[in-house]
């Protein structure tokens, strides 16, 4: 058995849900925003330097290549920007509720005691375990998740722990 107990930290909750959210959203859906992206403003450049128009057509075309960049930025730029701004609120106002966690970590099961609750998850109910470059999240299913700072392990406890629930763990 293994036992942690730690404070989270805005650090540690912005970091979680960054996280979280690169896992969460599909590859597919980032390669076709930014292919259309890049579409769209190819076509807009090409419009804008080739096509002769009136001030409405070049601003329709100008409209086009901000849109395209919108689209190629949106997934490195704009939606980590957006999620972490959506974690730091959500973290402000309910701090005293994230507060500090105590996780025991068993061959079978993971207990995570927090001050509000407690969650005993034995390991066949675990979703999945997917390691990020700051935490450990531990999905119960498709979206809930349960995260643990890998700050708190030391590199032979997050060796062992990685041994324990190899078969759930994915990288992110």
């Amino acid at each position: 058995m293994l036992e942690l107990s730690f404070l989270v930290t805005k650090e540690d909750y912005v970091f979680q849900a960054l996280e979280k959210q690169h896992y969460l959203t599909p590859k597919e859906n980032k390669i076709i925003l930014y292919v259309i992206g890049l579409i769209a403003v190819g076509c807009g450049t090409a419009a804008w330097l080739h096509l002769n128009g009136s001030i409405y057509q070049k601003t329709g075309f100008a409209a086009l290549i901000l849109s395209g960049l919108y689209a190629v930025c949106y997934y490195d730029i704009i939606k980590p920007l957006l999620v972490k701004r959506r974690a730091v609120a959500y973290y402000e106002i309910h701090q005293k509720h994230i507060g500090s966690k105590r996780v025991r970590l068993y061959a079978d099961k993971i207990e995570v005691i927090a001050e509000n609750r407690s969650l005993h998850l034995p390991q066949k109910y675990i979703y999945r375990i997917v390691e990020g470059k700051h935490s450990l999240l531990v999905f119960l299913d498709r979206n809930e998740s349960v995260f643990l700072p890998k700050r708190v392990f030391s590199e032979q406890q997050l060796t062992e722990f990685r041994s324990v629930y190899q078969e759930n763990c994915v990288a992110n």
